[in-house]
């Protein structure tokens, strides 16, 4: 791997990831190319239009005009930046409030905000710097006419612009919408997470059983606490390291570590020296937060968290439980047919072992169903969703049976039958009895 492929996804992926969900980085590059624009549109491009016939073909505009024009095209942009900035912050706030302070980085990370905000923005820059140059006495007839042209083409698609942002915030506010977003990129993690096999990769899976770890070890503490965003697996084993024989991974992307606890353990024939394990320590990237980086499970918590916002009693939306159950059966049915991380892992050139710990398809189904399934302990018609989705998931994955028969009885056991009425209590019972068939 390139030092340059290196530093980005290991070390400068999750600041990237940051950066990328921000509302001044886009609206930054494109304050900065209005400035090009600006001194394109006050030097280089009326001394083009004054050639016969596109100059004839201009609107003839004094400096005075196309000033006053400028001047209030940039009053009325200001102005729409500060709606858009106010429609952004309501739907933060009824974002964080309703769907969760953790869903706060999908609205975050919409490029149609982002860009909206750069528009208007970097429209107000340019205007105030074509009002400069037509107060000064250089200002010819023609800049004027150039220039005046262009501040009524940028206004005019500046309204378009707020036209859109307009019906952009009203429609990514929806709950459907904002549960689509989620599923998406939940999906694109995966994709990202669990690649198919490859015969030129350089890491072959083994049993667990076949290491036979030395005697000496070294287990490293990285002495700050923090969420794990990244963990360079390949840089590991990828390096030939003196004496070194293997790893173990304690903790994966996703968990939270404390300043004294053991991340990974090196195994050695001999005493590693401070800088090798100085070096080791920067494959493992910490955070104050969680990312999807490389922890796709969390993309499943942040639809979770949406279903169980749904059924607090504030808000009492078992619809919403549903839409958000069906997708995670989508998510569940799409990993039915991926394979793992394995657990054990061997170089096949450097020799270098490595034990870490991974995700499962366990751990998938417990995030997606265990805390939706004790929410909706009160919804009899999210509890028989529930398992007409186990069914679904038991009819493409029987595999994986065994779980899902665990889920299906949780599930089943979940309900409070005390308070069902009798034609509830049938049509659960009828539920989990044509889930639990399929399993057995």
């Amino acid at each position: 791997m390139k030092i340059s492929n290196f530093l980005l996804y290991n070390t400068l992926r999750p600041y990237w990831e940051s950066i990328r969900a921000s509302y001044w980085f886009i609206p930054t590059i494109m304050i900065i190319g209005a400035f090009f624009l600006g001194y394109i549109s006050t030097s280089w491009l009326p001394a083009a239009t004054a050639n016969e016939p596109l100059g004839d073909a201009l609107i003839i505009l004094l400096p005075n005009a196309a000033r006053a024009l400028a001047s209030t095209v940039a009053t009325s942009i200001i102005t729409a930046t500060s709606i858009a900035f106010s429609m952004t912050l309501v739907a933060l706030t009824m974002a964080s409030s309703q769907f969760g302070p953790r869903l706060l980085q999908t609205f975050m990370d919409d490029r149609g905000t982002q860009i909206v905000l750069g528009t208007l923005t970097s429209t107000f820059i340019y205007c105030l710097i074509v009002i400069y140059h037509l107060g000064s006495k250089d200002a010819q007839i023609t800049s004027a006419s150039t220039i005046g042209v262009s501040v009524l083409g940028i206004g005019f698609a500046d309204t378009m612009v707020l036209i859109y942002y307009i019906h952009h915030i009203a429609r990514f506010i929806q709950v459907d919408e904002i549960v689509e977003r989620c599923y998406k990129d939940c999906l694109l993690r995966m994709t990202a997470y669990l690649p198919q096999h490859s015969d030129r990769e350089t890491t072959k899976a083994i049993p667990k059983a076949m290491i036979s770890p030395p005697h000496y070890s070294v287990a490293v503490k990285l002495g700050q606490a923090g969420y794990v965003q990244r963990i360079d697996y390949q840089n590991f084993l990828s390096q030939q390291r003196e004496f070194v024989s293997g790893f173990h991974i304690h903790v994966k992307a996703g968990d939270y570590v404390t300043h004294t606890q053991d991340v990974f353990t090196v195994y050695s024939i001999y005493p590693l020296k401070k800088d090798v394990i100085d070096t080791l320590k920067k494959n493992l990237v910490l955070g104050k937060r969680r990312t999807a980086i490389q922890d796709p499970v969390f993309g499943l918590t942040q639809i979770v968290e949406i279903s169980l916002r749904a059924l607090s009693p504030g808000i009492n939306d078992p619809m919403t439980a549903m839409t958000c159950a069906d997708r995670l059966t989508t998510i569940c049915l799409y990993l039915n047919k991926r394979t793992f991380p394995a657990e054990a892992l061997v170089h096949q050139q450097s020799k270098q072992w490595m034990v870490r710990k991974t995700i499962s398809f366990a751990e998938v189904l417990d995030t997606a169903f265990c805390q939706l399934r004790q929410a909706a302990a009160a919804h009899p018609d999210v509890l028989i969703h529930l398992l007409t989705c186990l069914k679904k998931c038991q009819e493409e994955g029987k595999q994986y049976s065994t779980l899902y028969n665990y889920h299906v009885d949780a599930v089943f056991e979940s309900a409070n039958f005390h308070r069902l009425s009798k034609y509830d209590q049938k049509a659960l019972s009828d539920a989990y009895t044509a889930a639990l068939s399929l399993g057995t």
